[in-house]
C-alpha cells in the first residue's frame, strides 16, 4: 500500500538527473529540493479536495477539507485526543443538504460545486467512474473531468496528476505562470496578459517538451521551491554554499577615482554575506 501510495517504482533520482541536464535552472533548484514525490491519491477525495481549492490559499484549504471530513466522513480512530474522520463517499456528498450545510462551514459558492459534481457523478457514471478514468490516455480523461461542476483545467490536471496516474500533467496556475516567464522567459505569441485555456495550453506542451513524460513531477519541484513557507531552505542552502576554489584565486584590484588599488572580494563571498544577512533579518523579525 505505501509503495503504491509514495509510487515507490518511479526511480526519483534518475529523472532528478535526467531533468537536471535538460534544464538548468532545475539543477540549481534540485540540489536544495531532493526527492519531491507526487503521492497517488484516492480519485474522489483528490477531486474533491482541489474542487475546494477555487480562488483559495493553502491553509484555508487545509481547513475546509478537515471540517467536511469531520462533518460528513466516518470516524475513524482517536489518537492523542484527537479524532480522525474518513474522507465522506460519493453518496454523503450528493445528499440533498450538503450544499446548506457546507455553506454554514464557509465553503461558500464551492458548497454548491461539491455536491453537484458528486451527484452528476453517480446519476451518470457511477461509482467507479473517476477511478476508471485511469485507464483512459490523458487528453480524453481530463476532459471526462471537465464536464464536473466546479472543474476548470487547472483542477482537472492536478487530479489527473495526482490520482489518475497522468504524470504528464502539468496544472498551470497563475503562480506557475510567474515561473515560466520569470525562470523560463516564456512568452505568448500576442502578449497575452490572462492565463487563457491557449496560454494553459502552451505552458504545458513547453515544459512536457523541456522535461519529458513526468514533466507533472518535474513541475512540482518547482513549484514546491516558489513558495513562500520554503524560503528559508533556500537561504540556508546559500549561507553552506562550499566556497569553490576561493584558496587558490587573489583579489582582483580595481581603480578607485581617486586613483587607489581596493581588493574586490570573490562574488561567491559576497553571496553569502547577502544570505547571512536576510536569514539575520529573517530572525529578527521573527
Amino acid at each position: 500500500m505505501l509503495k503504491d501510495f509514495f509510487q515507490l517504482h518511479v526511480k526519483l533520482g534518475d529523472l532528478y538527473r535526467k531533468w537536471g541536464a535538460a534544464d538548468p535552472h532545475f539543477k540549481e533548484i534540485a540540489d536544495i529540493f531532493t526527492g519531491v514525490r507526487i503521492l497517488r491519491q484516492d480519485p474522489i477525495e483528490c477531486l474533491f479536495s482541489f474542487i475546494c481549492t477555487s480562488n483559495n490559499h493553502i491553509s484555508r484549504i487545509q481547513g475546509m477539507v478537515e471540517r467536511l471530513c469531520q462533518t460528513l466522513g466516518a470516524p475513524l480512530c482517536q489518537l492523542d485526543q484527537t479524532f480522525y474522520y474518513n474522507f465522506p463517499t460519493l453518496s454523503a456528498l450528493a445528499d440533498s443538504s450538503v450544499e446548506a450545510c457546507l455553506r454554514e462551514l464557509g465553503f461558500g459558492y464551492r458548497a454548491r460545486f461539491l455536491q453537484q459534481s458528486a451527484t452528476q457523478i453517480l446519476d451518470s457514471h457511477g461509482l467507479q467512474w473517476l477511478e476508471s478514468l485511469r485507464r483512459l490516455p490523458y487528453l480524453e480523461a481530463r476532459d471526462a473531468l471537465r464536464t464536473l461542476p466546479g472543474v476548470g483545467t487547472k483542477v482537472a490536471d492536478c487530479v489527473c496528476l495526482m490520482a489518475l496516474d497522468k504524470s504528464e500533467a502539468v496544472p498551470v496556475d497563475t503562480h506557475v505562470w510567474q515561473i515560466a516567464k520569470r525562470d523560463y522567459k516564456y512568452t505568448t505569441d500576442n502578449g497575452q496578459k490572462s492565463l487563457t485555456e491557449k496560454v494553459h495550453r502552451d505552458i504545458g506542451d513547453f515544459f512536457r517538451k523541456l522535461w519529458g513524460p513526468y514533466a507533472g513531477w518535474a513541475h512540482s519541484v518547482l513549484f514546491c521551491a516558489d513558495l513562500k513557507k520554503f524560503q528559508s531552505m533556500k537561504e540556508t542552502a546559500c549561507v553552506k554554499q562550499p566556497k569553490k576554489e576561493e584558496g587558490f584565486k587573489k583579489c582582483k584590484t580595481s581603480q578607485t577615482k581617486r586613483g587607489k588599488d581596493v581588493k574586490t572580494k570573490p562574488e561567491s563571498q559576497k553571496r553569502a554575506k547577502m544570505c547571512v544577512k536576510k536569514e539575520t533579518n529573517k530572525l529578527q523579525i521573527t
